[in-house]
């Protein structure tokens, strides 16, 4: 049955751990996939402990239209705006995370803060760049002219290039000077042959 598909793909929701706003689309999409109608009457089989006691406490005109049950459930258990707003004012790129999943978590997070624009999470996204990739999207295009689409290309670029020469950086120090035998540098920029001779 598709229940029980889906309850291989979305775990039980208790109302801690994850954000509710990414758990439920995670459910929607699963649902949608599995042709399931209807999620007013589905939503209730995923929730447990808290999240399910707030169902149930909920009036039965909310609980029987699916916009208004998301909605209500969402107010309880996702980020409050402050909360968001925080999150996505101190929200950086991390270590090995993909300029796509960094604003698609931007765009998650200005969606809890009513009045996001555009602009808005355009600034926040070159803003939580790395110094080296914010300055050359700077001084490589007019940002206030581009679309988000557009930024996360010339970023994903821009990533991609840095990332060519860090790898090209790091093979270096795998030479060895046939001048000194010291490992790091090739004999034209040997350091003890270009110094003066100094006495033992």
């Amino acid at each position: 049955s598709n229940a029980v598909k889906l309850s291989d793909v979305v775990p039980m929701y208790d109302g801690a751990g994850e954000d509710f706003s990414r758990w439920i689309e995670k459910v929607e999409l699963v649902s949608s996939l599995q042709g399931v109608k209807q999620l007013e009457n589905f939503l209730p089989m995923f929730l447990s402990g808290d999240a399910f006691e707030v169902y149930r406490m909920l009036p039965d005109t909310v609980k029987n239209d699916y916009a208004s049950l998301k909605k209500s459930l969402l107010q309880v258990f996702s980020s409050d705006p402050v909360s968001a707003y925080e999150e996505f004012n101190a929200r950086k790129l991390r270590p090995g995370e993909s300029p796509d999943v960094f604003l698609a978590d931007l765009k998650r997070l200005a969606g809890l803060v009513d009045g996001a624009s555009d602009q808005w999470l355009k600034c926040a996204f070159i803003a939580g760049l790395p110094d080296h990739l914010r300055s050359q999207l700077r001084a490589a295009c007019s940002i206030g002219t581009m679309s988000l689409e557009d930024l996360l290309g010339r970023a994903r670029a821009l990533l991609k290039s840095s990332e060519t020469c860090m790898v090209s950086v790091t093979r270096r120090t795998d030479v060895t000077c046939f001048s000194c035998g010291e490992r790091g540098h090739v004999r034209r920029q040997c350091p003890r042959k270009s110094s003066p001779t100094s006495s033992d």
